[in-house]
């Protein structure tokens, strides 16, 4: 569903509340919601390994804007192969000397990418694009509006008809 579907079903019960509170009220459930699925929301991100460099932050891959998008990294890879415990740390083991060394520019390739693999936090709903959809699956979004659904009952009294829309979350 859009924002717009879901903003338009919470009104046909409650035409007094705006857009924007309902909008605020749907970004919070979306936060509980998450909290209680974590990883419902898989996304992968990839980087181009640059000579020397073995760490990189969450904000150098593609379609990361902020560390607080990434809940956990579940995998990485490096031109598809799985790199040992998931660490954003990019190198050669130096068995002589027991530690780990960058790549230099010679052993890295043009086409060469990292690749990792998270668990995300779901877009937040804006104003000015009610085409928004939530990034979690579909089955699901009847499940965040539920929740508000049931906030709002409770703010008006009717503990039955939140019950009800807890029971449905």
């Amino acid at each position: 569903m859009t924002q717009k579907e879901i903003i338009e079903m919470i009104q046909q019960d409650h035409p007094d509340i705006g857009e924007t509170q309902i909008r605020a009220m749907l970004n919070r459930a979306m936060d509980k919601f998450e909290e209680e699925t974590k990883g419902l929301t898989k996304k992968t991100s990839t980087v181009t390994p640059v000579a020397t460099r073995r760490r990189y932050a969450f904000s150098e891959f593609s379609n990361i804007t902020s560390s607080d998008e990434v809940l956990k990294v579940t995998r990485v890879d490096y031109n598809n192969k799985p790199v040992r415990d998931y660490k954003l740390v990019i190198g050669k083991i130096d068995y002589t000397e027991n530690k780990i060394t960058s790549l230099v520019s010679s052993e890295i390739e043009s086409n060469d990418l990292i690749q990792i693999h998270y668990e995300a936090k779901s877009t937040k709903f804006i104003a000015g694009d009610l085409t928004d959809v939530a990034d979690y699956p579909s089955q699901f979004h009847d499940g965040v509006m539920n929740k508000v659904l049931e906030q709002l009952w409770i703010k008006k009294g009717d503990v039955n008809r939140a019950a009800y829309y807890k029971n449905e979350y």
